[in-house]
């Protein structure tokens, strides 16, 4: 088993990508094309959870200002909601919606990335976002810059509410075919369904 990597929409979706919007009659609703596209692809780690002593040791090991900035925006993560699961993925701490990556903080010599594993979907209008890879953006936090520290609040819970589907905001689970999916595995796993 893969401990990670893009994971691809199962034959069941695909099925019913048939137009600008589709009925799903598994969940009973139109599901538009775009929100169906726009999460086809997941980071997942298994190994995800829910508090991580590893990325406390991690912050420690961060000069001052930058392990500051680090644990302030993780803690942001972590707080988005009760099934936020953290990791460390290639040295730094990764936050998860379950085992599904989200966002990730990584510090530099100057700066802190706080970084959106689907960032290229992201809304932006205050343009923070950076970066030209595929999927995945990130904002640069200095300690002596300014920074618009509501829009990346606005970017970090956006990212959490595309996955978890939460009241309020993001994608709403019961209407979106892939997470209603991933929704029911996940609960057929804790069951000890397969």
């Amino acid at each position: 088993m893969r401990e990670h990597g893009p994971r691809q929409l199962g034959p069941q979706l695909k099925a019913t990508l048939y137009g600008a919007d589709v009925f799903d009659s598994n969940v009973g609703c139109v599901v538009p094309l775009l929100s169906v596209t726009a999460m086809n692809q997941l980071f997942r780690f298994s190994s995800a959870v829910k508090r991580n002593p590893a990325i406390d040791t991690w912050m420690e090991e961060q000069s001052d200002e930058l392990g500051a900035i680090a644990h302030h925006w993780f803690e942001v993560m972590r707080n988005c909601g009760d099934d936020v699961r953290e990791l460390l993925h290639d040295g730094h701490p990764t936050a998860c919606v379950a085992d599904a990556a989200f966002a990730y903080v990584n510090a530099f010599t100057s700066h802190v990335n706080v970084g959106f594993f689907r960032g290229a979907e992201l809304a932006d209008p205050a343009g923070l976002l950076e970066g030209t890879g595929k999927d995945m953006r990130h904002v640069k936090v200095r300690p002596d810059g300014e920074l618009e520290a509501k829009a990346l609040m606005g970017l970090i819970e956006t990212a959490y509410t595309d996955y978890e589907g939460s009241p309020g905001g993001g994608v709403d689970r019961a209407c979106h075919p892939y997470l209603a999916f991933w929704s029911e595995s996940r609960r057929r796993i804790a069951m000890g369904w397969s």
